[in-house]
C-alpha cells in the first residue's frame, strides 16, 4: 500500500521539485515523510523549496510526516502550523503528550535501533484518547528480522509490557489505517474492505495460524501456500558502493 520511491541521485544533484511531484502524483504515494523541523526554517531557497513541496502535498490531500527531535514549545508549535501530521521521535511520556495535544499522530518506535516503549510506557496508564497512537519499528536489521521478526516483534514487546491487547492491536491496525486515510480499504473487518485476514490463537499470543491476502489463503498451519514474488533490482542499485582497489566476488546479472 505504501510506495517507497527513491529518486536517482547523481553527483552534485538534488532532486528537483518536478521529480518529487512525479512521485506525489502516483496514487500509491500517500504523501511525503520525515520532514525535519530544522530544515523547514532554513533561510533562502532551500527552506522555500521545502515549504513549496509541503504546500503541494497538502493541496493534493496527502499527508506530511514529521520529524520533531529537539523541537519543543514555540518552535514545535510553529513547525506544526505548516500542516505536519505526525511524528515518530517522542522518546518520553512528556513529549508524547505535548504532541498529542497539538493534534499529532504519534508513532512509538520499537525496532532494531530505537526502542522507545520502555521510555513512554507511562502513557498507557493515562486517561486519554489513544486513537492517535500507532506502533512502528523505524527499521530492523536483517538478523533481527530473521530471529525476532518485524512489527510482530514490536507488538509482542508491547503485550509483555502489560498494555491491554485491545489497545495494542488498535495501534497496529485501525489507528495506522485512519492516519494514512486507508481506513476505507484496510484496518478493520467489515463489508467492502480488502479481504486481508490474520488469525491468531489468542490476544496474548501473536503467532499467525492463518493469513489471507486478497481473499486467498497464503499461509496456514506453519506452511506458505503462495509462491514468492519475483523481485527486480535495477543494475544501478549494485553500483552504489565503491571501495578502492576491491572487486566484489560476484557480479550480478543485469536486471536481477
Amino acid at each position: 500500500m505504501l510506495l517507497s520511491a527513491v529518486l536517482p541521485r547523481r553527483r552534485n544533484h538534488c532532486p528537483t521539485y518536478e521529480e518529487f511531484l512525479s512521485i506525489l502524483k502516483d496514487p500509491r504515494c500517500l504523501g511525503i515523510g520525515e520532514i525535519y523541523w530544522g530544515n523547514l526554517f532554513l533561510e533562502g531557497r532551500q527552506g522555500e523549496r521545502l515549504k513549496e513541496l509541503i504546500s503541494t502535498t497538502l493541496k493534493m490531500k496527502k499527508v506530511v510526516e514529521g520529524h520533531t527531535a529537539g523541537a519543543k514549545g514555540q518552535k514545535l508549535q510553529a513547525y506544526t502550523s505548516f500542516g505536519i501530521s505526525s511524528c515518530h521521535e517522542p522518546i518520553t511520556e512528556k513529549e508524547v503528550l505535548e504532541r498529542l495535544r497539538l493534534g499529532y499522530w504519534i508513532m512509538i518506535r520499537e525496532g532494531g535501533i530505537r526502542k522507545e516503549l520502555e521510555g513512554v510506557k507511562g502513557i498507557f496508564k493515562k486517561k486519554i484518547d489513544f486513537r492517535r497512537l500507532a506502533l512502528a519499528t523505524d527499521g530492523v536489521d536483517p538478523e533481527g528480522l530473521l530471529t525476532e521478526g518485524y512489527l510482530d516483534a514490536s507488538l509482542r514487546s508491547m503485550l509483555k509490557m502489560g498494555v491491554p491487547p485491545k489497545l495494542a492491536y488498535q495501534m497496529v491496525t485501525i489507528n495506522a489505517a485512519e492516519h494514512f486515510r486507508l481506513d476505507p480499504l484496510i484496518g478493520s473487518l467489515s463489508p467492502g474492505k480488502m479481504a486481508d485476514l490474520l488469525i491468531i490463537p489468542g490476544p496474548h499470543d501473536f503467532s499467525p495460524q492463518l493469513v489471507m491476502c486478497d481473499g486467498k489463503i497464503i499461509y496456514k498451519d506453519g506452511k506458505s501456500l503462495a509462491e514468492p514474488r519475483k523481485i527486480f533490482f535495477p543494475e544501478a542499485m549494485f553500483n552504489t558502493i565503491r571501495i578502492k582497489n576491491y572487486r566484489f566476488p560476484l557480479s550480478p546479472k543485469k536486471g536481477r
